[in-house]
């Protein structure tokens, strides 16, 4: 039995739905290409995701209609953003045997690299205000967040005490971010700087995603199942709002959640068993 990697989608908390949302959801699958699709993320307007399939950056429409191939790089491109204004998308690539940041027009075209030297760096995002792109980068020895001008320059250091996957508040007052796959939690920071503070003991790296009103976090629970839970800002607490099927199996570290602007819509990304058949025809002609 083979694995398919898929994103799927699965309407959202802002959906009129007829059924409890606790119970287990149903999702569909964004497309029906059998390469790997990974790390997928809506923009701004909601009417277009993009994602990497491996191994370059594509779009789409927000119901999985008008693929367009984005980059060809060769080599392995991933985690695409969005710049605030749906014109631009970051993503990182391994070019020249490193990973870096790199940018590109959203409708196709020349790609520019934004980081340089010889450090890794992952995990683009985009300031709430264009100016600057967010990275994880292992340069001082362990990973932390910094940030580059979205035209490239020198780079700033943002966390001191670990960082990995950023994204600012929808503010733009503060940094959220996890740290890399050994670590649980969400922490955060003041955009302007200050100090860097926990605010939840659960997430991972890689399997959140920030909206005005909160955090949306899948997880596995620990009897196998996946789960998908809302942590609410102005209530403090968590809501169960998904099941995910057993037959998928979530894949944490390929960027596995992303939610529409509007919620109507969660992305998730799993493998799906594909079964298939072998059939003998004698005496072929």
């Amino acid at each position: 039995m083979a694995l398919d990697i898929r994103i799927f989608q699965i309407p959202g908390p802002g959906f009129e739905r007829q059924n409890d949302l606790k119970k287990e959801c149903q999702p569909f699958p964004l497309s029906s290409s059998t390469l790997w699709e990974m790390d997928p993320q809506f923009s701004p307007d909601g009417r277009k995701i993009a994602y990497c399939r491996s191994p370059e950056i594509w779009t789409c429409d927000a119901d999985g209609a008008n693929e367009i191939q984005v980059t060809d790089l060769g080599g392995f491109a991933g985690s695409p953003r969005w710049s605030p204004d749906g014109s631009h998308i970051a993503f990182d690539h391994n070019g020249g045997g490193k990973m870096g940041i790199y940018v590109v027009p959203a409708k196709g075209g020349l790609s520019k690299r934004v980081t340089s030297g010889s450090f890794t760096a992952i995990l683009p995002s985009w300031s709430r205000d264009g100016k600057w792109i967010y990275f994880a980068s292992d340069r001082t020895g362990d990973w932390q967040v910094w940030k580059v001008p979205s035209g490239g320059g020198p780079v700033v250091q943002v966390t001191r005490h670990g960082g990995w996957e950023a994204f600012e508040s929808v503010d733009g007052q503060w940094l959220y971010y996890t740290k890399d796959h050994r670590f649980r939690g969400v922490w955060r920071v003041p955009v302007v700087g200050g100090e860097e503070i926990q605010i939840l003991n659960r997430g991972r790296a890689q399997s959140w995603a920030i909206v005005a009103s909160g955090i949306y976090l899948s997880e596995n629970e620990v009897n196998g199942a996946a789960v998908i839970d809302f942590y609410g800002f102005s209530t403090g607490r968590f809501d169960r709002l998904f099941t995910i099927p057993k037959r998928l199996n979530i894949r944490r570290e390929l960027g596995n959640l992303a939610v529409s602007p509007n919620g109507r819509s969660i992305l998730i990304v799993a493998e799906e068993p594909v079964e298939s058949d072998l059939v003998l025809v004698e005496n072929f002609r």
